[in-house]
């Protein structure tokens, strides 16, 4: 018997077919043969789905998001740790930051093919490119505590090396200065624009992860906005996405 929230189910069948065509179809995103594919089910169900449907009916991927968010933190600091023996703890903090990111995350997600495993209404999966990034982003951490749940951290670990980590460039992570406030502060103030703020116009996501929308304003004008896990992620994206706009605007005008 397995316990999951309030409900116990049996274990399944391991001679089962069904119980095979469903373990085989998560082989391919966790990279081994699952003992529960149940618990995938759950990790890749959002909870619009829950809407339309019976089964599972308090379970979405939420509670596993949760444990994955903390286990990728964990084995980011810890290669961190590792890979930067002589930097202090500021240091590290913001490369993790740089490395746990909706866009990084949601990219991988959809490079690993999640759309096609996860449930969810068809217009949340047609939605605004915003919430699909954050869809992808928040499943990856929950495939993520799944296989946690479903074999050990070990395995956990490793699944966030094999397709987080290999990606990361750590020479380049080491040297790379992504502080687009700054740049932005300095160009504005070179330039006489006016005054620079940040206004957070959208807050959402549960209490544990909230996610946060800022738009760039200067003077009277507003300009781009980026979404984060905190204020300060946030705001470097939309910095970010306000340097673009001013240098396409420079191209146009030469």
């Amino acid at each position: 018997m397995i316990e999951w929230g309030n409900q116990v189910r049996r274990l399944p069948d391991l001679f089962s077919p069904s119980w095979w065509k469903r373990a085989l179809r998560y082989r391919h995103l966790t990279g081994y043969l699952v003992r529960n594919p149940d618990l995938f089910r759950v990790a890749l169900t959002h909870k619009s789905y829950l809407e339309n449907t019976s089964e599972f009916a308090s379970s979405s991927y939420e509670r596993l998001e949760f444990l994955g968010d903390a286990i990728l933190d964990l084995v980011v600091a810890e290669t961190l740790f590792h890979e930067f023996p002589d930097r202090n703890e500021g240091f590290l903090s913001k490369k993790r930051d740089q490395i746990v990111n909706g866009r990084l995350l949601s990219r991988i997600g959809e490079e690993l093919g999640l759309f096609n495993y996860i449930s969810a209404t068809r217009g949340l999966k047609r939605g605004v490119v915003y919430e699909n990034q954050k869809m992808l982003a928040d499943t990856l951490e929950a495939l993520i505590g799944a296989i946690y749940i479903d074999h050990s951290y070990t395995m956990a670990r490793r699944f966030v090396q094999r397709v987080i980590i290999s990606r990361i460039d750590f020479s380049h992570l080491s040297t790379h200065d992504d502080n687009f406030k700054s740049r932005l502060l300095e160009r504005v103030q070179s330039c006489g624009y006016g005054d620079l703020r940040y206004l957070c116009i959208r807050e959402d996501g549960p209490p544990h992860r909230r996610e946060y929308t800022m738009q760039v304003r200067i003077g009277e004008k507003l300009f781009g906005s980026g979404q984060g896990r905190n204020k300060k992620e946030a705001e470097q994206l939309a910095a970010l996405e306000t340097l673009k706009m001013m240098d396409s605007a420079s191209e146009s005008s030469d």
